[in-house]
């Protein structure tokens, strides 16, 4: 829209009476001298709207009020035609003082700050080109460095009002944001945000002025908790004050700020010319605004150092660099769980230490935030040492006598194993053979430690018995038995025998080796000897008699059954028997089973006698009668019912008449 620049010019030229903006010095290098102020623009030949001249020579110097606090210069906007034209400036009241440097080009002196009190300027320019030349504010105390003016919301920088702000205006043309409910500005060219915070509570008022007298307009909202949030709900909310008037001044008064409060201001060259934009707070204020907003982080780092041993936990140390932080407060170092709290005031750079951070391997992120000012934070993200956290693997059942491999896993540094009987070892994997609670503390590349563990049990051996008849008898079998309750059973013998099962059946002689395997997988073994039962029967009593006689035979003792057999159908199941003549059979069994048979013939004798000799004798007289030689005994008896003692014993006798 137009602007009727007539009647505002006159209502502008009335405030320029009485505003303390305009009350703030313009000192040019052409001035020569020595100027004293604490609180001035300071420029080239040209002013701030335009070029220096040709083949100049000048020398200006600007000391301090007389108080012992530093005099300083912060450069903002630096062009010069560069190896042709140069800025010499001094640390002291003349070109004798210390050099501090020279400049040319677009080589800005930045901040420059006098030991002394006062700084001397020396400019020189040759014949040919003039470039736009150079503006710096000049200031007392504490260098407070104005933020650049941002053309966004969402970038604006801090701005500290007690002292006055001043930048270089765009002029490319551009706008400011669409979305924000600008109120009175119905344009908004060559935009500048700032925010600021309110440090004692009452009615605040910000004063703008510009170098080149050209219109100039701003707006200002609030109040906010930071200036994001600002940013985020200005469609919403109309400015608190707000000045679109064809002016090249303009005042806006937040009637009760609150203190912590922030603000948003946004100011606008209308014009579109280059000037250098002043604003500040009004000394008629009742409230104030705080240097807080100013603070600014430069730099943050932050790294993990290597675990502390024994704890898996760990240490982030980092630097913060900053300007301008909050007077008061306190600064938080956190990741979240862990802490450092740092209490005003505050030195740049400040190196942290936050301790006990337990190892995860993971990104984190640590926070940087001043109490004072929450709006001036940071955020650096790091990779914490990996855990130490291992477990134990392997097979901790084992049958008693066997071994078992335990690991720690792969990639650790070290390894320490303890373990019962005083057991220790320093590798990654161990080979063990004792029940009880192995141990393993392991450490990484990290410095990182951890501990596992796992419990070894052994299983007893199973201890087999086997049953059965041992004897064997010859062309028989016997069974044996290992007995139930096992896995597998396997048997070895003599010539290459063998067999999976419970029970076997043998019919060799030798030395049987049965191992069985349990539920557990253990092994026991046990052996038996079978031995060969072949029964031998030996028959003793006589084999010859006398006819009508008997003979007592024995098929001999130690047999648990007999059973005779002969002629005429004899049977008898004694181990002695009495038989006549005749063949006999005894078989019999052993106390193991074996059987056996034996046999004995029994031979009955009959006696033939022939008694030769003179059968006829006179009465009286007598006879020799001759039995027969090849007798063992020899009795001569008569034939009466009751025979008288022999007569004779020999082969003959001597006998008379009668029956012999």
């Amino acid at each position: 829209m137009n602007k009727f620049y007539t009647a505002i010019l006159v209502l502008a030229g009335l405030f320029f009476l009485y505003n303390p903006v305009r009350a703030q010095q313009t000192v040019l290098i052409s001035q020569g001298g020595t100027v004293n102020t604490c609180s001035a623009n300071f420029f080239d030949s040209g002013g701030a709207g335009s070029a220096y001249g040709s083949n100049q020579d000048f020398t200006t110097t600007i000391c301090g009020d007389g108080s012992a606090t530093p005099l300083y210069a912060i450069f903002n906007a630096f062009n010069l035609e560069n190896t042709f034209d140069f800025l010499f400036i001094y640390d002291g009241p003349t070109t004798g003082s210390t050099l501090i440097g020279q400049y040319t080009g677009t080589t800005s002196p930045g901040t420059i700050t006098s030991t002394s009190g006062c700084l001397t300027f020396r400019f020189t320019s040759d014949g040919s080109v003039q470039n736009a030349g150079f503006s710096a504010t000049i200031g007392c105390g504490p260098i407070v460095v104005p933020p650049g003016p941002s053309t966004t919301c969402a970038g604006a920088g801090g701005a500290c009002l007690s002292s006055a702000i001043t930048f270089p205006a765009g002029t490319s043309g551009g706008t400011a944001e669409t979305g924000p409910n600008y109120g009175c500005l119905s344009t908004r060219p060559n935009p500048a945000w700032y925010y600021f915070q309110v440090g004692t509570s009452g009615s605040i008022t910000i004063d703008q002025s510009n170098s080149s007298g050209i219109d100039v307009d701003g707006a200002i909202w609030g109040p906010f908790s930071d200036p994001s949030t600002g940013c985020a709900s200005l469609s919403g909310l109309a400015p608190i004050a707000c000045d679109y008037a064809a002016s090249d001044i303009f005042s806006l008064t937040i009637p009760n700020a609150q203190a912590g409060e922030y603000y948003l201001i946004l100011i606008t060259n209308f014009n579109g010319g280059a000037t250098n934009i002043t604003f500040s707070q009004n000394p008629s204020s009742t409230g104030t605004t705080t240097c807080n907003a100013l603070c600014n982080i430069s730099a943050f780092t932050g790294s993990a150092a290597s675990c502390t041993v024994g704890t898996n936990t760990y240490n982030v140390t980092g630097t913060l660099t900053f300007t301008d932080p909050p007077s008061t407060g306190t600064l938080t170092f956190s990741d979240g769980i862990n802490q450092t709290v740092i209490n005003a005031p505050f030195t740049s750079p400040y190196n942290y230490t936050i301790t006990g951070i337990t190892a995860d391997g993971a990104s984190h992120t640590v926070n940087a935030v001043f109490s004072g000012s929450s709006a001036c934070n940071a955020q650096v993200t790091y990779t914490a040492p990996v855990s130490a956290s291992t477990t134990v693997t392997g097979t901790t059942t084992i049958c008693s006598g066997a071994t078992t491999t335990l690991s720690a896993g792969a990639g650790f540094s070290s390894y320490a194993w303890t373990g019962p009987s005083g057991f220790t070892a320093t590798t990654q994997s161990v080979t063990v053979s004792n029940a009880g609670l192995y141990t393993v503390a392991v450490t990484n590349s990290s410095g990182c430690t951890g501990t596992a563990s796992a419990t070894v049990t052994t299983n007893a051996a199973p201890t087999p018995t086997i049953t059965g008849n041992l004897n064997v008898c010859n062309g028989s079998s016997t069974t044996l038995d290992g007995g139930v309750g096992f896995t597998t059973y396997a048997w070895s013998g003599p010539n290459g025998f063998s067999g999976n099962t419970q029970t076997v059946s043998v019919t060799v002689a030798g030395t049987y080796t049965l191992t069985v395997t349990d539920a557990s997988g253990c092994q026991g073994s046990t052996t038996a000897t079978v031995v060969s039962g072949s029964v031998t029967v030996n028959i003793t009593g006589p084999t010859t008699i006398c006819q009508g006689a008997t003979a007592a035979v024995d098929a001999g003792a130690g047999y648990t059954t007999y059973a005779w057999t002969g002629p005429n159908g004899f049977t008898d199941a004694n181990q002695t028997v009495s038989v006549p003549g005749g063949t006999y059979t005894v078989n019999v069994v052993d106390a193991t089973g074996c059987s056996g048979s034996g046999s004995i013939t029994v031979t009955e004798t009959v006696v033939n006698v022939t008694v030769t000799g003179n059968l006829t004798v006179c009465s009286g007289q007598t006879t020799v009668l001759d039995a027969g030689p090849g007798y063992t005994s020899y009795g001569w008896t008569d034939a009466l019912p009751i025979p008288i003692p022999p007569y004779s014993t020999t082969q003959t006798a001597t006998l008379g008449s009668g029956t012999y």
